[in-house]
């Protein structure tokens, strides 16, 4: 493709930013509103919250398997805890403090959990593991529950949006820090906090927060989703027990925006990641078991296939364009094991232009090891889109086809859908969670699993809920 050709379609994937200032004061404002009215709006924010607890079982069950959760509960879980929170494929359950940090790994350790970029993070993976581990322990209803979940998203979508610099070069894995601030709202709501504690307990989070991306492609990595989990536990039931704390630890001039460079206005933000939209409203849900960032490549390279109708051994060369941000969140050229290759962009477009699924088995170790597919490996080129940092841009595909034939597609934004978009939404999220709770559950109990999150706003407690955590198949 000409030069001139490839620079207006990359135009067209990386429109001009615009951006907005988000005064701290308002956030201030905000945190406050939300601290002391319900999330729940509507049917349509309902149906939202339900989405993100179903989504939520669905990477936790599968997570259960994973070679994380196996060392994690070897080292964490006492033969002789005792609690009243269930842990995933445990027979005793735990504090909820401990519970939370193994539910929160599982749910992380595949890769296949949810995202919120505006914050730049994996928020309802920490924030229902908190909320979870505190429901089943304090006897709370199904309703409670899913405002707990939707006040912890609010908060983290809220702080997130004001201190997440998509363009930024950051080390930091935002969820280790704005998910632990989220899991400190959701879990004070369980235990019963008013506002202002509500705020204490975000503060005492901010304190705790941690992450950083040189874990991808590790184990490492899960403990940037577990330990928001634990540490948002920890904090609201400190404070609940009369633990001092400030009610600025986000905003104060020593406080965490201050750490992230925002002393007087937020860090520039996309116009379109509007603050006062719910976090359940800015989650967007995988359906690709690696790095959402990659998702975009996925789904070109598929449109192309579609579209063309050629077959892998036709393919000459295939260019991936992608934003900066994209290239730092995937750096492995070649993956040595599953791990890596959720960060590997080459082995993902070949899974992708091989027609293979890009499920949970597609990254396995196992599967990395057969090479199967390292000749259509080496055909793939990753070009870094330098002038666009933002992890949501889209990314541009092109091939050359042994015929000489070139051929390109833009892939999908990555972003939230939009109410009209809801029904096809739960279909796809049923679809996933279904074969992963009748593998993980059995028949019986998946069925049962699928009913409970259906009316989950009509239960009277979540124990029956939390119950099948435990009730893993060995």
């Amino acid at each position: 493709m000409p030069n001139s050709e490839r620079r207006f379609s990359r135009e067209q994937a990386c429109a001009p930013t615009e951006f907005q200032q988000v005064k701290l004061g308002d956030i201030d404002a905000l945190l406050a509103e939300r601290m002391a009215v319900s999330v729940i709006s509507d049917r349509r924010e309902l149906r939202r919250l339900k989405h993100c607890l179903l989504d939520w079982f669905a990477t936790a069950l599968v997570g259960e398997a994973s070679p994380t959760l196996r060392i994690a509960r070897q080292t964490l879980l006492s033969p002789n805890a005792s609690g009243h929170s269930s842990v995933i494929g445990a027979e005793r359950k735990t504090n909820p403090r401990e519970a939370a940090w193994l539910n929160a790994c599982a749910a992380h350790a595949m890769e296949f959990d949810s995202s919120t970029p505006a914050a730049g993070a994996h928020l309802v993976t920490p924030v229902v593991a908190a909320c979870m581990a505190l429901a089943e322990s304090y006897e709370r209803s199904g309703v409670e529950l899913l405002q707990a979940i939707g006040r912890g998203l609010d908060v983290g979508h809220i702080v997130g949006v004001a201190t997440f610099n998509p363009d930024s070069t950051t080390p930091l894995h935002f969820t280790g820090y704005t998910g632990a601030l989220a899991a400190a709202a959701g879990a004070g709501s369980i235990v019963g906090l008013d506002p202002i504690d509500l705020l204490k307990s975000i503060s005492l989070a901010a304190s705790q927060a941690g992450g950083l991306k040189a874990m991808f492609g590790t184990m490492g990595k899960h403990l940037n989703a577990a330990n928001p989990a634990a540490a948002g536990v920890l904090s609201a039931q400190l404070v609940a027990n009369g633990f001092s704390a400030p009610v600025t630890g986000v905003t104060g001039r020593q406080g965490f925006a201050a750490a992230f460079g925002a002393s007087s206005v937020a860090s520039p933000q996309r116009a379109d990641a509007d603050i006062a939209v719910s976090g359940a409203a800015a989650t967007v849900f995988k359906y690709h078991a690696c790095c959402h960032g990659s998702h975009s490549a996925i789904e070109a390279i598929r449109k192309l296939q579609g579209r063309e109708q050629f077959l892998a051994d036709q393919v000459a060369a295939l260019r991936l364009y992608v934003p900066s941000g994209v290239a730092r969140l995937c750096p492995v050229t070649a993956p040595g094991n599953g791990l890596q290759s959720q960060f590997c962009l080459p082995y993902i477009a070949a899974l992708a232009l091989a027609g293979d699924a890009t499920d949970i088995e597609a990254f396995s170790d196992e599967r990395v090891a057969k090479k199967e597919h390292a000749a259509l490996l080496k055909l793939v080129q990753v070009n870094t889109d330098c002038a666009v940092a933002d992890v949501t841009a889209p990314t541009r595909v092109e091939l050359t086809l042994r015929d000489g034939r070139q051929i390109a597609a833009l892939g999908p934004r990555l972003e939230p859908v939009g109410v009209t978009e809801l029904n096809r939404q739960e279909r796809r999220l049923n679809k996933k969670l279904a074969p992963i709770a009748d593998n993980a559950l059995g028949p019986e109990r998946c069925a049962v699993l699928l009913d409970l999150l259906a009316g989950v706003e009509a239960l009277p407690s979540v124990r029956p809920l939390a119950d099948l955590l435990r009730a893993v198949c060995p």
